[in-house]
């Protein structure tokens, strides 16, 4: 009886193949790591600006329709940030199972993310001229409002205290409309002489509003591009995993048929 050994036709190097491999799937639980804490980020950001929308809702003309579809893109922006948060936890699962599958539909559901957020971003800006028309119109029109209804003039008073402004476009406002200068628009205290320029704010809240909402928009689109690169970078990280989990299913084969026959 003659025994024949065949020698392996691949060189396998098991101890540079296990620390990329290692490398990887470190890299993409981090990645999904911080993945959590921005979106957590995201969502207390969107919370903010939601009821700073709640807080100034009196002055909207017709608020209550118009609130609805200004929080609609911060429901939006929730709802990715959310969605983020258990994708990066099955990330964090398909790293410690390892299965082709997983790492597959993680894939899937980044890309899907993805165009929630363009579309997210695209309402933002769409809506950004509208919201800074209905402020206007409905400070403008509604300030004779301030002593007949509490729940605007509670919205007024917040604004000209948070933005240390007084009136609409300036302090003349008030006057205009055969109304007392509100108490809110003291610079330094709580009350104060209100007829003495020197101790009031004279510049108007719409600009400093206006300005505000702006600013809101262009930070919450910041964010929004922040999570498109981070969410690029763990679309590139799964893919490669992908790609090494079928490189190593392919090697584990070669190595059954390689082994010595008797």
């Amino acid at each position: 009886m003659k025994w024949s050994v065949t020698t392996p036709k691949i060189a396998i190097s098991p101890q540079k193949m296990n620390w990329g491999r290692a490398t990887l799937l470190f890299l993409f639980l981090l990645f999904n790591l911080v993945i959590i804490c921005i979106a957590a980020l995201l969502v207390y950001i969107s919370v903010h600006y939601y009821l700073i929308l709640q807080e100034y809702s009196e002055l909207l003309h017709d608020n209550s329709k118009n609130l609805a579809y200004l929080v609609f893109p911060l429901v939006i922006i929730i709802t990715v940030a959310l969605l983020l948060l258990l994708l990066a936890l099955f990330g964090c699962i398909s790293g410690i199972c390892q299965v082709k599958f997983m790492f597959g539909l993680y894939a899937f559901m980044l890309v899907i993310l993805l165009v929630l957020q363009v579309a997210g971003a695209v309402l933002i800006i769409v809506f950004e001229a509208p919201i800074e028309n209905n402020v206007s119109k409905g400070m403008i029109e509604n300030i004779h409002l301030y002593n007949h209804t509490k729940s605007f003039r509670e919205a007024y008073d917040s604004i000209q205290r948070d933005l240390d402004c007084c009136g609409v476009k300036n302090f003349t406002d008030w006057g205009n409309n055969h109304l007392h200068i509100p108490q809110s628009c003291c610079k330094k205290a709580q009350t104060c002489d209100t007829c003495d320029i020197d101790e009031i704010n004279t510049q108007g809240c719409l600009l400093k509003l206006l300005q505000d909402v702006h600013e809101n928009s262009v930070i919450t689109l910041c964010i929004i591009i922040l999570f498109g690169v981070f969410e690029a970078t763990g679309l590139f990280l799964s893919i490669l995993l992908i790609c090494c989990q079928g490189e190593k299913v392919k090697k584990c084969e070669n190595l059954k048929d390689d082994l010595p026959t008797y």
